[in-house]
């Protein structure tokens, strides 16, 4: 009976546990609950996360112009509007040997003229990044999803063919900063030229599942008396974007001739403060 007793007590009434034993029963229900409310914080930042990727409208997939852009000038034009030429700029187009075209010797075709060019590109989406993959060349430009002034400095001043790209979502609309873009780069294949001074800002928006609305704004005092911006729709392609090696089989460049198509245009220039 003493026994059934003692047993009874035991495990009736803690009264008998060990200091030990009450230390190590807290110390296990407060491992529980911080992890519990670890999960739960986690779960909801997940969460948070998933639901903000779903919200984000979807620019992916293989795109291509919906008409010619080529030639700026002239697409500008057919719309009634005019490029703001400072003298400058005015001098270096209407004298541009489109011979000379950098983008004919392989060289990267710059971030505004390798959608405005006569190539496809796939446009791949992430939350910090988001890339563009050119059939032209096979270049790629990478849209950073963050602010410019939480780019390293050093890169920042770095130019670059495709400059330094910066993105953030304004409602339904991808904006995009890009600077440091060197002057070697065209803005279009009839000789489109800017300096180092040159930033762009773009606009993406997909205002229906088969077409994107993108602009781009060229800002460069040095070449225009004032920003001027293109639009242009790009519509979806069902079909992959095919490898371009611009250096095979190239036999072009040796037989180029000096060409010279804008001499003759009637090119007005502009002061900034028209």
């Amino acid at each position: 009976m003493q026994g059934d007793n003692e047993h009874e007590v035991t495990s009736e009434h803690p009264r008998n546990w060990t200091f030990a034993t009450y230390l190590a029963l807290v110390t296990c229900i407060g491992f529980l609950t911080a992890c519990t409310e670890a999960e739960t914080v986690a779960t909801e930042e997940i969460m948070d996360t998933a639901e903000i990727e779903i919200s984000l409208p979807n620019l992916e997939g293989v795109w291509d112009r919906a008409v010619s852009t080529s030639n700026i000038y002239e697409y500008l034009g057919n719309q009634g509007m005019d490029i703001p030429f400072t003298s400058l700029g005015a001098e270096r187009y209407k004298n541009v040997d489109v011979s000379t075209n950098p983008n004919g010797f392989c060289l990267p075709p710059g971030p505004s003229r390798m959608l405005t060019g006569p190539s496809p590109f796939q446009i791949v989406q992430g939350t910090e990044a988001i890339a563009i993959l050119n059939e032209n060349h096979g270049v790629y430009r990478i849209i950073h999803m963050k602010s410019m002034e939480d780019y390293p400095e050093d890169i920042l001043g770095l130019e670059q063919f495709m400059g330094h790209s910066f993105g953030r979502w304004e409602g339904d609309v991808l904006v995009v900063d890009t600077v440091s873009i060197r002057e070697e780069t065209w803005l279009d294949s009839v000789g489109l030229q800017h300096s180092s001074d040159l930033t762009l800002t773009e606009t993406f928006e997909r205002t229906a599942p088969d077409n994107i609305r993108y602009t781009v704004t060229y800002d460069d005092p040095p070449f225009f008396a004032y920003p001027f911006t293109l639009e242009a729709d790009y519509k979806f392609q069902n079909t992959e974007v095919i490898e371009y090696v611009c250096n095979e089989n190239e036999k072009d460049n040796a037989m180029l001739l000096p060409t010279f198509p804008n001499r003759d245009l009637d090119i007005r220039v502009y002061s900034s403060e028209q």
